[in-house]
């Protein structure tokens, strides 16, 4: 009798010690830079060609919310804006646009900016260190809530 209720303690302190380190070690380190406000009648986003379950989280949330995606690609338009140099300039066909970044040694630091592209104000930026997928879900929704803040 002993020996199984020293295995169920064993048991249990293990499991203890496992979600202690899940919820500490999985904090939510979430930086928030917010710039001008997001027109919400306008809710179109060219968003970059990246692949992976960060970016599909966040564009899934961004089509629930009802924003309109645009894969930036090389169909983008340049237009030659002087005649005397070749400067150019790529025009966007949305109304916001969103770079994503992801440290290469460190795959869970995530660095996201949203751009209003008439103006090429900011609007949002964000960093993240998403290392669990409950982190990475919820970067996607905060993504939502503080692009359709009113303040």
């Amino acid at each position: 009798m002993n020996n199984k209720v020293t295995k169920h303690k064993m048991k249990f302190l293990l499991l203890t010690i496992i979600c202690f380190l899940f919820f500490t070690g999985c904090s939510n380190n979430l930086y928030v830079l917010r710039g001008d406000k997001v027109e919400l009648t306008e809710k179109t986003m060219t968003i970059p060609a990246v692949a992976g379950r960060t970016m599909f989280l966040i564009k899934r949330e961004l089509i629930k919310a009802g924003w309109k995606l645009k894969i930036a690609d090389s169909s983008l338009k340049e237009e030659q804006i002087s005649s005397k140099t070749m400067v150019k300039e790529v025009k966007f066909d949305t109304a916001y646009r969103l770079y994503f970044f992801s440290e290469p040694s460190r795959a869970a630091n995530v660095t996201i900016s949203i751009v209003e592209n008439e103006t090429n104000e900011m609007v949002l930026e964000m960093f993240a260190s998403l290392c669990c997928e409950y982190v990475r879900v919820d970067f996607a929704k905060t993504i939502v809530k503080e692009l359709e803040k009113k303040e």
